[in-house]
């Protein structure tokens, strides 16, 4: 579980998630309506694909700043591919 907060974590930006802070000192359990959404997470996690590097295309680093925390993604835009954005 730890491992996947982790992961959730380091790819909050790309998911849309926010860096709200937590209530830590509260008691937390999982909701009936929290594990769908964690298995939307660990379905994207596991179906999202890293490309290898196209080497007529520029390499870019993508800042995104989500609640003045700034992420940044490296990867390759290209509007000719079917996805446009290649992770690397």
């Amino acid at each position: 579980a730890q491992n996947l907060l982790g992961i959730i974590n380091w790819v909050r930006p790309y998911l849309g998630f926010t860096t709200c802070p937590g209530f830590v000192n509260l008691i937390r359990k999982l909701t009936p309506e929290a594990k769908p959404a964690l298995e939307l997470v660990e379905w994207v996690i596991t179906n999202r694909q890293v490309y290898r590097i196209c080497p007529k295309i520029c390499v870019t680093e993508f800042v995104f700043i989500v609640d003045l925390h700034p992420t940044g993604i490296i990867g390759q835009w290209d509007t000719q591919w079917s996805d446009p954005l290649h992770i690397l």
